[in-house]
């Protein structure tokens, strides 16, 4: 792979996540802010308490995490990430291992449906 090629798919992954973080916190507000009413405090207790679930394995629980993330970034915070540092890095960890098992071909037309949705994207009015 070439470096501009490297650069490329860094950028477009980067891109793809943006885009993902975008739809999902749109889709929590389209389905009313459930976490809304909570305090900072109960927000992080359920974001906390949902990656210790998923991390041992409730899968489930991903949802929780990403409607907890999204209202942590509608109130301008971050989640409390050091919290559960070791538990995000297992995450990560099973999501590579997961990638690595995935035939190339199956990456590169992946990458290739990525790059069409973005390529789309910059064609769209406003």
């Amino acid at each position: 792979m070439e470096p501009q090629d490297d650069e490329r798919a860094l950028l477009l992954g980067t891109a793809e996540l943006a885009r993902r973080h975008l739809e999902q916190t749109r889709n929590y507000v389209l389905r009313g802010r459930f976490l809304e009413p909570l305090s900072d405090d109960q927000l992080s207790t359920v974001w906390i308490n949902a990656i210790r679930c998923w991390a041992r394995g409730d899968e489930a629980q991903s949802g929780i995490v990403k409607d907890a993330t999204a209202e942590f970034v509608l109130r301008g915070q971050e989640p409390p990430l050091e919290s559960v540092r070791d538990l995000i890095g297992l995450l990560v960890a099973r999501g590579m291992e997961a990638l690595s098992r995935t035939p190339k071909r199956e990456r590169r037309m992946t990458a290739a449906r990525i790059a069409e949705i973005h390529r789309l994207e910059r064609l769209r009015p406003n």
